[in-house]
Parts: structure tokens; C-alpha cells; sequence
């Protein structure tokens, strides 16, 4: 097949030329999809444990379900196993904020198609929301951990981000952010004077902390 000629073109090169004009059309349709951080790209491919766990309207049972696999994330981060950690953390976050996929073709991920689905109490119950944030600050704060372990730092940045949308005076979060700023070899002065805004951001919340000092 790729000595025949089409038109003076040989197979072989159009062949090329339709598999980069298909991987432009596919790109272009999933902008939204390939913006996000891939601790929520990751959401739409979980095991039916996940699955379950969603499903489940109990939000005792919900919540239980998530700790286990942090629980997990824990075990596997102390034996060094960082990629396995994440895996864990992004499972126990994804009981609660992930996309769903509605392509009638469900090998393809277009932005037309995806739904970001956050978890919200049925009720409003002070204690319980308080719980559920403390938690998603948590997960998001693993993951920025592991994820620097593998010097992934931009995805550390964003999970930062995420937690502190949520808790925006989140030491952690902070100072996690400052270290994968000034972490990469490329980092700048841009870089450091982010990372000191952070650190700044620590030491005026809590003054204690020797780390960030």
C-alpha cells in the first residue's frame, strides 16, 4: 500500500495527513476536557468501587468509602509508591467531583458531551459540609504531594489551587504551592516571587509556622 500513488501522493502521505487533520478535529473539540488538571480528566475512567461509592446516597457511607481509599493513598505514599498514592487520592476525590461522559460513542471525549458533576448535601447541614471540605482540602493537598514527588509540578499547582478555593487560608495548600513553584529546574524569578507570596501568605495566617518562615 505505500508505494501506491494517489494524484502523484503516495498512500503513505496521506495516510499522515488524514491521521493529523482527525487528531486537529479531536483537539479542537475537547478544549475544555484538556484544559483541566488530570487528577479530573482521570474521573471519567474509575472502577466500580468508585462507582459505587457514588451512587450511594448515605453521605456516612459516601465519605467512609472516599477515607478508605485515602486511607489507601496514605499506605502506598509512606512505601514510597507515589504514582499508586495519587491513584488512591484522585479515587477518593472522585466519590465526590468528577466528569461524566454522555458521547453516545464512549471511546471519544468531546467538551460537547462532558458534564463536571460536584457533589452537594441534600440538606444543610453545617457539620457534615464542614466535614466534606475538610476532606476535599485534604485530598487535593495529597495529591499536590505525590504529584511533586513525580515532578509534576504544575498539576502540584493546581491541586493547590483547588483546595484553596475551598479553604483559602489553608497553610498546606500554601506552602505545598510555594515548593512546586521553586521546585523545577526552569524556575524563574517569576517563580520565586509567586512562591514568597505564598510563603508570606502562611506566615501571616499563622505565624507559628517554622516551616514557612
Amino acid at each position: 500500500m505505500d508505494g501506491i500513488d494517489i494524484n502523484g501522493t503516495s498512500f503513505a502521505v496521506l495516510m499522515d495527513q488524514a491521521v493529523k487533520i482527525k487528531t486537529r478535529q479531536l483537539a479542537a473539540s475537547r478544549t475544555k476536557y484538556d484544559s483541566l488538571p488530570s487528577f479530573l480528566q482521570s474521573s471519567i475512567f474509575v472502577t466500580d468501587e468508585v462507582i459505587n461509592a457514588r451512587n450511594n446516597n448515605n453521605f456516612n457511607e459516601r465519605i467512609n468509602a472516599a477515607i478508605a481509599f485515602k486511607d489507601d493513598g496514605n499506605a502506598a505514599h509512606r512505601e514510597g509508591r507515589f504514582d499508586d498514592a495519587t491513584r488512591q487520592y484522585q479515587m477518593a476525590l472522585h466519590v465526590f467531583r468528577f466528569l461524566e461522559n454522555n458521547n453516545p460513542d464512549v471511546h471519544s471525549i468531546k467538551d460537547e458531551y462532558l458534564r463536571e458533576v460536584v457533589y452537594v448535601l441534600s440538606n444543610n447541614d453545617e457539620g457534615r459540609q464542614q466535614q466534606l471540605e475538610q476532606f476535599l482540602v485534604t485530598i487535593y493537598n495529597n495529591i499536590a504531594l505525590t504529584m511533586a514527588k513525580t515532578n509534576e509540578y504544575q498539576t502540584a499547582i493546581q491541586a493547590c489551587d483547588y483546595a484553596l478555593e475551598i479553604d483559602n487560608k489553608n497553610d498546606k495548600a500554601f506552602y505545598l504551592r510555594a515548593l512546586a513553584r521553586l521546585a523545577p529546574k526552569s524556575a524563574g524569578a517569576t517563580d520565586e516571587e509567586l512562591a514568597m507570596v505564598d510563603l508570606r501568605s502562611v506566615v501571616m495566617n499563622n505565624p507559628n509556622n517554622k516551616q514557612a518562615r
